[in-house]
């Protein structure tokens, strides 16, 4: 009986390390539901010595434009070592194919190590879209990324030729303003 509960505590006292040792490389899925007019980001620290990929989602309900920032961030030790960094980061683009139900690729970038990447997706209709970001740690203490976006509105056609109307309004008025300054 002893021996049953000897066991038992080493068990319980090894089970959690074990667990967690097993989440640490499991994949970040993170959902930022519908961006339409907004912004997403998020900043994720990977363990060391660790291969990942994670995967980022999101939806928009009408046309935007999307830009956004991705950052694999590096920090050295005063002796010179990379404590804090991740191998060459790749990024992928993706969006929702209705007709062969899976995700067809946009966009694929590398972003090196200490590097900051500005993307400009131009203009993305009405879907479901996702970004994976894979790499690898070289640093003695994982690595950390930062990805963020924003979505904005796209003017309709409509709306530019109202305010070139507007513009030649104004501009006629003015010459018009500046013939009668002449004449009186």
């Amino acid at each position: 009986m002893k021996t049953l509960n000897k066991n038992l505590i080493k068990i319980a006292i090894v089970a959690p390390f074990v667990f967690t040792a097993g989440m640490a490389n499991a994949a970040l899925v993170e959902d930022f539901g519908d961006v339409t007019l907004s912004t997403f980001s998020h900043e994720q620290h990977v363990l060391a010595a660790t291969n990942f990929s994670d995967e980022y989602l999101f939806q928009i309900t009408d046309t935007q434009l999307v830009v956004g920032t991705l950052a694999n961030w590096q920090v050295t030790n005063r002796n010179g070592t990379n404590a804090l960094a991740i191998k060459d980061m790749n990024v992928k683009f993706s969006e929702w194919d209705a007709g062969t139900s899976d995700w067809s690729e946009r966009n694929n970038w590398n972003v090196a190590t200490g590097a900051t990447f500005y993307y400009d997706e131009k203009i993305l209709p009405a879907n479901n879209y996702r970004i994976d970001v894979v790499g690898e740690t070289i640093g003695t203490d994982g690595g950390n990324y930062y990805i963020n976006g924003t979505a904005s509105a796209v003017p309709e056609p409509s709306t530019y030729a109202l305010m070139l109307g507007g513009l030649g309004l104004v501009g006629f008025m003015a010459r018009r303003r500046k013939a009668n300054l002449a004449v009186s």
